[in-house]
């Protein structure tokens, strides 16, 4: 705050040295508020800068969690139509052991009433009563047939009830990926929801700290007015001041000349100089620092410093990145994050469409765990095997797209994924 004593009224009995005393006083507290007022001017654009990144993150994370809704709807969609075919085998199923048991049971009543005939069952009869034999070899035959066909039944009926369990556990193995893949949606989503959440309130919390430094602001420079307004009142005094003295040395030699008129005036009175009044200097602001464009990567080894461009301005979006709107979004997965920090470095993994961890579990060459360096790719079996992809960034860690954290590093030496990671390695 200004000193009250610095608005203290002036007169005109104040001397020239008393003026010039406090109008340096006054031009020293306008040097500080300047210093205080360039100190909140950057405060206030840090606080804008920083409100601009959290508006950005909380826009790239309405926009994740949207389209994972939207992934978990789909999914649910599949497990449902998963369901209904596996329902469906089930009751398939269901005839068929029916019909084996009905034509099992068959047989079973057929041999056991030939066995308690001591054999002398419907089939013997039938051939005993041949009225020939070219009848009897004809009845033979149609016995044997008969049987056969039983048997052949009874075979067929195995292979489908074979066929079916086969397919049964093929559709339960991917209603099981689903329900895997939808869990983890929804966890993913909890924790998008918490993240928005939390930056929301850093915004809330930025908003109030914008308003008081901007009031902060405005009072500096209300006082730094009022110290102009006190400057030019003092000057003005001292200008009026000097004129006084000068009027008053005139009016003093004019006297001395009338009282010796005959004496002859050798050296002439010579007014007193006027007293300086020193310049303010104003400690001038210092220019921004100029931007140091960077390097182009143009290495394997860069592909770290590459991706890690992105960490902190990235969300994880299933099956995000493959678009410009994603990306220009900061919405990736674990493949389109990979598929994009190699393109950075000017290698191609493919059609960026269509990237996944299928495609990219299939480039560059395998190598082994114990020979693993930074810019390998590096797989897990999450919802999936192969589910997740990243990029090895050495000491155990390596680089992905997350889906609680976005674009960042992780340890693959303890934890989640420690457990996950199945030792496939590819060296693009």
């Amino acid at each position: 705050m200004i000193s009250s004593a610095l608005f203290t009224p002036f007169s005109y009995a104040d001397t020239l040295q008393d003026l010039q005393s406090r109008k340096q006083q006054i031009e020293q507290k306008q040097h500080d508020i300047r210093v205080h007022l360039d100190q909140s001017g950057q405060a206030l654009q840090g606080l804008q800068n920083q409100n601009t990144v959290v508006l950005d993150q909380i826009k790239r994370l309405e926009l994740a969690t949207s389209d994972n809704l939207l992934q978990v709807k789909e999914t649910e969609k599949k497990i449902q139509s998963q369901q209904a075919a596996l329902s469906k085998k089930e009751e398939e199923l269901k005839e068929l052991q029916t019909m084996y048991e009905d034509r099992n049971n068959t047989l079973e009543n057929r041999a056991r009433s030939l066995q308690e005939n001591g054999g002398a069952g419907s089939y013997l009869s039938v051939l005993l009563g041949s009225k020939s034999f070219k009848d009897f070899i004809s009845r033979s035959m149609a016995v044997n047939q008969i049987a056969e066909a039983d048997q052949q039944l009874l075979e067929s009926t195995e292979k489908v009830q074979k066929k079916v369990n086969k397919q049964k556990k093929a559709v339960t193995k991917k209603l099981e990926q689903l329900e895997s893949a939808k869990a983890e949606l929804e966890e993913m989503s909890e924790a998008l929801d918490a993240q928005q959440q939390q930056k929301k309130t850093l915004g809330e919390q930025l908003k109030v700290k914008l308003t008081d430094q901007q009031v902060a602001q405005t009072s500096l420079a209300d006082q730094q007015a009022a110290l102009s307004n006190q400057v030019q009142s003092i000057e003005f005094a001292m200008t009026k001041e000097q004129q006084r003295l000068q009027a008053e040395e005139q009016q003093k030699a004019e006297e001395r000349r009338n009282a010796q008129v005959s004496v002859p005036v050798e050296n002439p009175v010579t007014q007193p100089a006027t007293p300086s009044v020193p310049e303010p200097n104003p400690t001038a602001p210092t220019p921004p620092a100029e931007q140091i464009p960077t390097t182009p990567v143009t290495s394997h080894s860069s592909v770290l410093e590459a991706g890690s461009t992105l960490i902190g301005r990235t969300v994880y979006k299933f099956g995000g990145g493959r678009t410009k709107t994603d990306i220009n979004n900061g919405l990736f997965d674990c493949s389109s994050f990979v598929h994009w920090a190699y393109a950075q470095i000017g290698v191609d993994l493919g059609n960026r469409g269509w990237v996944s961890t299928e495609t990219l579990k299939n480039k560059g060459r395998a190598v082994a765990v114990s020979d693993m360096q930074p810019g390998d790719l590096v797989f897990f079996d999450t919802y999936k095997k192969d589910g997740h992809v990243g990029i090895y960034a050495g000491n155990g860690k390596f680089l992905g797209c997350q889906g609680k954290s976005g674009v960042a590093y992780a340890d693959m030496t303890k934890g989640y994924f420690k457990k996950k990671f199945n030792g496939r390695v590819r060296r693009i």
